[in-house]
């Protein structure tokens, strides 16, 4: 009997243990989770801001605008990239994608 009260201790650890392994696996899952969504909603915030600034951009005409936006939009490093540029390097930056030098 004495042997039985044990094995029932030594399974209330281990399932204690298991138990605290799956919380902390599930805890570093929801951060990660929690990041993409983000990052996905900040990608989707400039996604629409993009063609309000590329609208405005002198030296590209109507098809090269909607062009540029739709180039911009499909790459997030691409997209990434052209809001941490100065204003007047945007326009170069198209430009240089458009002769495939990007």
């Amino acid at each position: 009997m004495g042997k039985r009260k044990r094995n029932c201790v030594d399974y209330q650890g281990t399932i204690v243990d298991l138990l605290g392994a799956f919380v902390e696996n599930t805890k570093d899952k929801l951060g990660d989770i929690a990041r993409n969504l983000s990052l996905e909603y900040n990608i989707s915030l400039k996604q629409r801001e993009v063609f309000k600034i590329v609208e405005n951009m002198e030296g590209l005409n109507e098809d090269e605008k909607l062009i540029a936006s739709q180039m911009l939009v499909k790459n997030s490093d691409d997209l990434m990239l052209f809001f941490s540029l100065p204003p007047e390097r945007k326009i170069k930056y198209i430009r240089m994608k458009f002769d495939g030098r990007l």
